[in-house]
């Protein structure tokens, strides 16, 4: 079965798989071996998928399942295998907590201001990745040499896609990266941070904020809340954040709070009220 793997991944790679989605491939299929006790791809039946899958469920997320799912339908479709198979169910719609403007502005860079030695490192790096909504493993990686700051722009490599993208730079990001690519040279990075070094920083502020529950992936979602109330449609958030299925995206925006919705409602009463009053 070793040999069969190794075929298996050689065909990931062939249809442009991302390297992640490889590993991650690779590894869930080897546990579905091990647990099934499989000698041979042609061995695998429905009812051995099913059962398999079942007792997935008992353990782990619907998330996790639909994962391992995944991995053995294009095992399967590798190995030119028809058999019927469980549909991937869409994991139930949680509400995302995410870290509002306000409190990214008001709390999060202040504490930074005054806890962090070389703080303006540490707040161009967290503003990045609040504004950008890309994932700290592919911020890591950003060189200088991607960024076109006159143009508002970078050019990221995005790993899970395996693919180049164009990312837009807001200017409150871009006045903080201006500040701090003039107060230090680039050595291992745009950032001179490692991965370690990034998620570190949430380590920390986590420890000083424990209220606000900081982590690199939520600052993703509030990238992509925060878009969404600006105006930006789900499917050019989708295509922001380089999700395949826009149900994926409807995840990770957090709907308006209904005392949101009615201040937003008395704001435009208000405005349209004023107007009609200023034409009388």
């Amino acid at each position: 079965m070793e040999a069969i793997i190794e075929q298996y991944k050689t065909w990931l790679l062939a249809n442009s798989r991302a390297k992640n989605t490889i590993d991650a491939y690779i590894t869930n299929i080897k546990v579905f071996i091990q647990q099934t006790a499989i000698s041979s791809p042609q061995s695998i039946t429905s009812e051995i998928v099913n059962s398999y899958i079942a007792l997935l469920k008992t353990k782990h997320s619907q998330a996790t399942c639909n994962q391992h799912l995944s991995a053995i339908k294009n095992f399967l479709d590798f190995n030119n295998i028809l058999i019927r198979v469980p549909k991937a169910k869409i994991p139930q719609k949680k509400e995302v907590k995410i870290t509002t403007p306000d409190e990214f502005n008001k709390i999060v860079l202040p504490m930074v201001e005054r806890e962090f030695t070389n703080a303006i490192k540490a707040k161009a790096v967290l503003a990045f990745l609040y504004y950008t909504g890309l994932r700290v493993e592919d911020a890591s990686r950003v060189t200088r040499s991607q960024f076109d700051l006159e143009n508002n722009m970078l050019l990221a490599n995005i790993s899970k896609q395996n693919m180049e993208k164009k990312i837009l730079i807001p200017s409150e990001l871009k006045d903080i990266l201006i500040r701090y690519f003039a107060s230090e040279a680039e050595q291992i990075n745009a950032f001179n941070m490692t991965l370690f070094m990034m998620e570190n920083l949430f380590t920390k502020l986590r420890w000083m904020l424990p209220e606000l529950k900081l982590h690199p992936h939520k600052f993703r979602k509030s990238c992509a809340t925060n878009a969404y109330r600006l105006g930006m449609s789900l499917e050019n958030i989708q295509q922001m954040l380089g999700h395949k299925s826009i149900e994926t995206t409807q995840i990770y925006v957090q709907p308006q709070t209904f005392d949101e919705i009615k201040d937003k409602y008395l704001t435009l009463e208000k405005a349209k009220l004023t107007k009609q009053r200023r034409i009388k």
